[in-house]
């Protein structure tokens, strides 16, 4: 989702809008400039790093695109100063990326990903990689930033205390659809489809809140998840389809009390922004 959202895999369908603009709707050479303002944080520190070149190359990178936004003269300095915003020292700039941990490598990603100086950042999972005490490190860089820097967040994650900590708004995705949305306190608070109660439930320090979206079926989530790519395995909810049918399960009950999502609708931007 994450790199269809910045095109850097061209969707098949639906739409993206951000600020008034669909970005699907937008040719090569504008899509380019847009993302001076949208940029992204990988999953993988360790694949997302040019091996070859220097951390000081690695933030670098964007100017050599978009070259107004720091005159040449200046960007050592600004490399020095993008590392300690991400809370690594000036003389980082002269390593290699495999001199580093996996989080100071995704600490130098986040530099990279601030070097245009954009108003949102697309996370996705930018933590799952790491060891936990790592993890806790890394977010709290990037809860600094959005204090200091007014950044919006769109923060993809499967770690529902993670989710809790750092978003306002959640949208929860089930089968590649947008079930639920909410803010974080109705969400968590009130879920009103079942895999997110089921999500909830199955999270150690998340109570279980599935006592008002139990389905009477023997699966909580509806529908098993695909057992081969674009097939769906066999179903155990009322009105899901039968085996090898291509539409995914759909029963209007399911979708939520606080925010319906249409089938025919796509999540608005500010649903899942940390803002």
């Amino acid at each position: 989702m994450a790199r269809a959202l910045m095109r850097l895999v061209e969707p098949t369908g639906g739409s993206v809008h951000y600020k008034g603009r669909d970005l699907l709707a937008l040719s090569g050479r504008e899509m380019r400039e847009e993302r001076r303002n949208i940029q992204m944080v990988f999953q993988d520190p360790y694949a997302s790093l040019h091996p070859r070149r220097t951390v000081g190359d690695v933030v670098r990178e964007a100017w050599r695109v978009h070259k107004h936004v720091v005159p040449k003269a200046q960007q050592e300095g600004r490399v020095a100063e993008l590392l300690h915003q991400v809370g690594l020292p000036a003389a980082y700039a002269s390593l290699y990326p495999s001199r580093l941990s996996g989080g100071e490598r995704q600490r130098v990603a986040i530099a990279r990903a601030l070097a245009l100086r954009p108003e949102l950042l697309v996370l996705d999972e930018p933590v799952s990689a790491l060891d936990v005490s790592i993890q806790a490190q890394v977010v709290h860089v990037l809860m600094k930033l959005h204090a200091e820097l007014g950044l919006a967040y769109i923060f993809i994650s499967h770690d529902l205390n993670l989710v809790r900590l750092v978003a306002d708004r959640v949208a929860v995705m089930y089968m590649g659809r947008v079930v639920e949305t909410g803010t974080t306190e109705e969400l968590y608070g009130n879920p009103a489809h079942p895999y997110t109660g089921a999500l909830l439930s199955a999270s150690p320090a998340v109570p279980p809140t599935l006592t008002s979206t139990t389905m009477s079926s023997p699966d909580p989530l509806g529908a098993r998840p695909p057992a081969l790519p674009g097939r769906w395995a066999a179903p155990t909810a009322p009105g899901a389809p039968r085996r090898g049918t291509s539409a995914p399960p759909r029963d209007p009950s399911w979708e939520p009390a606080h925010t319906r999502v249409p089938a025919t609708s796509r999540p608005d931007q500010n649903s899942i922004l940390k803002n």
